[in-house]
């Protein structure tokens, strides 16, 4: 039992430590394990790209893709696609996921979209923790309140 309870402390702690690991079970993929900070500073992106692919490669059913408590993730755009080898995948959102704050940091990128599940069958979301797309800084950079401005000047 004290084996088990030390697995499990380590994997809340912090995603430094790089174990998330629930039981010693494989079908957890946690962003952490793939280099994800959560400092709210640090961009994620390549984490949550990463921890996506194992997860939809995974040969078994069930898996899970981990977005652990007590972070605050950074990512950019985003696009999880399948098909997917493994079924009934979990998407489990626990900590925070934000888009950076300004619409500048989406020069070059489609802003109508953040993050998008794309080919992918049996996805579950199921969220404990928040998706802030910081939409208070796109309302004032509305064309409908700034007409004259254009994608190009975001």
């Amino acid at each position: 039992m004290g084996t088990l309870a030390l697995i499990l402390i380590f994997g809340s702690i912090s995603c430094g430590f790089g174990v998330v690991i629930v039981f010693g079970d494989p079908g957890f993929f946690s962003v952490c394990d793939y280099g994800a900070v959560g400092d709210g500073i640090s961009e994620d992106t390549a984490a949550f790209l990463e921890a996506w692919q194992a997860t939809c490669s995974a040969q078994f059913e069930n898996p899970t893709m981990i977005i652990p408590d007590n972070y605050t993730f950074l990512v950019h755009q985003l696009t999880f696609s399948g098909p997917c080898n493994a079924k009934n995948i979990t998407f489990l959102v626990s900590g925070n996921i934000n888009a950076p704050a300004s619409p500048r940091a989406w020069m070059d990128l489609d802003p109508s979209s953040w993050i998008t599940f794309h080919g992918v069958n049996q996805l579950h979301v199921t969220s404990f923790g928040t998706i802030d797309g910081q939409g208070s800084e796109w309302w004032n950079q509305s064309c409908r309140y700034h007409s004259h401005w254009v994608h190009q000047n975001f």
